[in-house]
């Protein structure tokens, strides 16, 4: 066989190669746009965590967007409950490495602490990727015996080196809330942003503007 077949014969061998991997890639992705990857992935999760992730009513596909009735995550320390969630994201974004989520969203999100005992310093707050969320609600928002809020909005980005979160608009039963805040994910856990208050005391209109600045440990607020 002489060089002109072999190289002949080698372009066919690559091209056919190319198009079976092609092939594999979109059968591999209308796979999970099925409902039913999505039912076989929920229920794998559910049984992978021995019953500390539970997940009910979950319609939708893995490349389009996702409806969860009811969400339970239970945790060594916490447990916190979701209800009616929806999550838009683009999956092939993770073959850059990164997580990218259009929309995230729940009517209702109720953590609670499980334990007394103090929390232990983390040595890192980073994730293993980079993400970027898009736009985040949360119709109400209780954490342990603290008041409610609610009507939550929110964007996040970052990951490996710092976690920003930009709050369009948060409200209790007398404030609305906005303001930036920055985290470093390594100790001391550096902290910079600011927060903008708007409501009332004793009846009257009022205002509040303060700076975070300090580390997760040493917090402060300056107004």
């Amino acid at each position: 066989m002489n060089r002109l077949s072999i190289r002949h014969w080698a372009g066919r061998i690559i091209i056919a190669g190319a198009l079976l991997i092609s092939l594999t890639l979109i059968a591999a992705y209308v796979w999970l746009g099925s409902g039913h990857a999505l039912q076989w992935i929920s229920r794998q999760a559910t049984q992978t965590t021995e019953g500390n992730l539970r997940i009910d009513g979950v319609t939708g596909s893995l490349t389009g967007e996702i409806f969860i009735d009811k969400l339970e995550i239970n945790a060594d320390g916490f447990r916190l409950h979701a209800e009616k969630v929806a999550l838009r994201w683009q999956p092939l974004s993770l073959l850059l490495g990164e997580l990218r989520v259009n929309r995230i969203a729940a009517a209702r999100i109720r953590y609670e602490t499980t334990t007394s005992t103090p929390a232990a310093k983390p040595e890192s707050l980073a994730l293993p990727f980079d993400a970027i969320v898009t736009d985040a609600e949360i119709g109400r928002l209780e954490v342990d015996a603290l008041p409610a809020v609610v009507d939550v909005r929110a964007q996040y980005r970052g990951g490996r080196r710092t976690h920003e979160i930009s709050l369009s608009r948060l409200h209790t039963a007398d404030w609305s809330i906005s303001g930036r805040m920055r985290a470093d994910t390594t100790a001391p856990f550096a902290l910079s942003g600011n927060l903008l208050g708007q409501g009332k005391v004793r009846g009257k209109a009022a205002e509040i503007a303060a700076v975070i600045s300090g580390s997760l440990e040493r917090l402060q607020l300056n107004a």
